[in-house]
């Protein structure tokens, strides 16, 4: 993840066969910022994305709403980006176990006042993308 203005954290990937630095192109209804991003084993893309509203620039704090995102085919013009999770109000550090049949994330179940919290640790079987 880099940030390619000061208010909006990018997410870019670098390939070795190529030599090159792309950047994941998140369209723009999706009002996110990409974070955590990870490859599953196909080379695909997860990433938690934060919400930007109702939040002003300048404003990154980690508590607040966001979900987990699956980009398939994520070098290619199109990538196809889709939303993974619904009911969680916070999710973070999303990985796989050794095998790619558990994905994890920490999340917070709902809306928070504080900047720091209770963490939970859930697990998505997976492939769940197919």
């Amino acid at each position: 993840m880099c940030i390619r203005d000061r208010y909006e954290p990018t997410i870019f990937i670098y390939s070795v066969q190529t030599n090159s630095v792309q950047e994941l192109k998140i369209p723009e209804e999706y009002n996110i910022f990409g974070t955590y991003p990870i490859f599953d084993e196909l080379s695909n893309i997860i990433f938690v994305g934060l919400f930007k509203n109702p939040f002003p620039k300048g404003s990154f704090a980690f508590v607040r709403p966001s979900s987990l995102f699956y980009v398939k085919n994520p070098l290619t013009a199109s990538p196809i980006i889709t939303k993974m999770i619904d009911n969680d109000y916070v999710c973070s550090s999303p990985h796989f176990s050794g095998d790619f049949k558990q994905l994890a994330y920490f999340t917070i179940p709902k809306q928070i006042l504080t900047h720091t919290s209770a963490y939970e640790l859930k697990t998505i079987q997976w492939p769940c993308h197919t």
